[in-house]
């Protein structure tokens, strides 16, 4: 069964940063959760979490500026694919 290529930073279009405070809370670690149209890195340390989000722009929006920097869903996973390498079908 073909696996969905994986994400690719050429592929960005959109970045955001968020730093949360969970004074209740406290962890350590880290979490990718990713796809081929974006994802969010997060790291957790103690009561901090640090949050990186990325991913192909809004392609469908009303503002022109914004659609024409953004990846359509299947210009993201071709180029996904050229990036990666190898058969997805």
């Amino acid at each position: 069964m073909p696996s969905e290529p994986r994400w690719h930073w050429r592929n960005c279009r959109d970045i955001g940063i968020g730093v949360q405070f969970w004074p209740l809370m406290w962890k350590l670690g880290a979490v990718r959760d990713t796809d081929v149209y974006g994802g969010e890195w997060r790291l957790d340390l103690g009561p901090f979490t640090l949050i990186v989000f990325a991913n192909i722009g809004n392609c469908s929006s009303e503002n022109r500026f914004e659609a024409w920097r953004g990846l359509s869903l299947e210009e993201a996973w071709n180029r996904a694919i050229r990036f990666e390498g190898g058969d997805h079908d």
